[in-house]
């Protein structure tokens, strides 16, 4: 049955764009959709390029090793720094609230529903094409020992430690993102070790199907994709909904970037995906404020830059009045059936001693400084200037006192004052704004999870800011949390 798997994903492989045909395909289609053929240099066409802007340079960037090309690798995170800055400005200009067209594709309804349906097939064929890298795996491998043992990995001396798979990188996950392969887990592979099985024994260790996270990366896809355009539609009618859809489809992020090597984004990472399609479901819910702010938890539960999100979220309720502490409680009772999760699955002598374990696990990996911890990484814009390296040095002895944490914590402070009178198209580019500013901070890898804002970008730019013809549009009425206002 597995070598069959293989075979299908062998097969797949060849009907799926390769890097190449991905950046055409994503500039083709894009400008197809919103592009400005009359003046070559208008403000929509700068702004289209401005998403795409980013692929180049993260094209087989893991091949310029710091080590061995430090001039090239200091260049390329130069420039991704220096985009992923302009994305942060750009969604805070965004958030701006003031009447702001939105964009109408260029294409009928009826040939906007038949791209919609081929881009997204493709993601489909992308996704089961293509093996899941990093997470993936390493998620994939944390669900299959917690059936086994009946731990998480946070408690599971197998995952946990430089001396484990990724030297403890499948205990670093929300454990949202472990629950949700769960149930692909059961169904292909079941529990096929003993609990005390050797992991980092291949002879011995069955590792986990990787049909299972491709399956998981395909609903969370499709319900972002579908989110996305259940608000578009609200906002701003059926044909820009379809447009918005289509764009983020297009984009060549999705399909990983790899050149025939390792990926760096996209369709085979689900820490890529999961988070931003749970933050768009909670975006859909806006007129729900308990589930809503229940779908923002998960999506913190998932991955955790959402919780840096969460005031402006809180504040633009807040100043509107809409239900506020509502909101909050979702999030509370959602984020609290979490920790009770991640409490009775990971052993320790006390409450406490569990969400130790937890925060170890998580924040030792992805922001120590020991060998192979990603806080000391020099695969990103920190770790290529060594002589910014007091920016990212600990003030109080927690990387959560670093300077440029700090900085990035007022910028979300700031964020909650500007959500004051916007609409949900505010709150969207304030989304990708914070989406794209943590990775100013984030050590290893900043810059390059683009999927985390692209989204919101996209329905803040596509959806436009119409908050005095908000009731006339066409979506008004769309089925769903109803009332949403931009």
């Amino acid at each position: 049955m597995f070598k069959d798997r293989e075979m299908l994903q062998k097969l797949l492989e060849f009907y799926v764009p390769d890097v190449g045909g991905a950046l055409w395909l994503g500039l083709l289609v894009a400008f197809l959709l919103f592009g400005d053929f009359k003046r070559l240099l208008a403000p929509r066409n700068l702004a289209l390029l401005g998403l795409l802007i980013t692929a180049p340079f993260l094209n087989d960037i893991e091949r310029w090793n710091y080590t061995k090309h430090p001039t090239i690798a200091t260049y390329l995170w130069d420039v991704i720094f220096l985009i992923t800055l302009g994305h942060t400005i750009w969604g805070f200009l965004l958030a701006q609230p003031r009447d702001r067209p939105g964009w109408v594709p260029n294409v009928p309804r009826s040939g906007l529903a038949m791209l919609c349906g081929l881009l997204v097939t493709m993601n489909v064929l992308m996704t089961l094409g293509k093996k899941p890298e990093d997470a993936g795996f390493y998620i994939a491998l944390g669900s299959q020992r917690w059936l086994e043992t009946g731990v998480l990995p946070y408690g599971d001396s197998a995952l946990v430690g430089p001396t484990t798979p990724g030297f403890g990188a499948a205990a670093t996950y929300g454990p949202i993102l472990y629950l949700a392969h769960v149930p692909t887990q059961l169904l292909l592979d079941g529990t096929p070790n003993p609990p005390d099985a050797d992991v980092m024994n291949r002879a011995v260790y069955q590792r986990p199907s990787m049909l299972g996270p491709q399956l998981v990366m395909i609903v969370f896809h499709l319900a972002g994709l579908l989110a996305l355009f259940a608000v578009t539609r609200r906002l701003a009618g059926t044909q820009a909904a379809l447009g918005a859809v289509a764009l983020y489809a297009c984009m060549p992020y999705l399909a990983g970037l790899d050149a025939g090597r390792g990926s760096i984004a996209g369709l085979r990472f689900i820490s890529h995906i999961a988070p931003p399609a749970l933050l768009l479901l909670a975006l859909w819910a806006v007129d729900r404020p308990f589930l809503s702010g229940a779908l923002f938890a998960c999506a913190a539960g998932a991955l955790f830059f959402p919780v840096f999100i969460f005031p402006a979220w809180f504040a633009w309720r807040y100043w509107r009045n809409e239900k506020p502490w509502q909101f909050f409680a979702g999030t509370a009772v959602a984020g609290a059936a979490i920790l009770a999760m991640v409490i009775r699955f990971t052993p320790a002598d006390s409450i406490l001693g569990s969400v130790g374990k937890f925060l170890h696990a998580i924040v030792e990996h992805q922001e120590g400084v020991g060998p192979h911890q990603y806080g000391g990484s020099n695969f990103g814009f920190w770790g290529t200037h060594p002589g910014l390296a007091f920016l990212h040095h600990p003030l109080a002895g927690s990387p959560f006192s670093e300077p440029v944490f700090l900085a990035f914590v007022s910028l979300c402070l700031a964020a909650c004052f500007l959500v004051r009178r916007g609409g949900v198209t505010t709150l969207a580019a304030i989304t990708a704004a914070l989406g794209a500013g943590v990775q100013l901070w984030k050590t290893h890898g900043g810059g390059t999870y683009i999927e985390w804002y692209l989204p919101f970008l996209i329905l803040a730019l596509v959806a436009g800011d119409r908050t005095r013809v908000a009731d006339e549009l066409e979506g008004a009425a769309v089925p769903g949390p109803e009332g949403a206002r931009s």
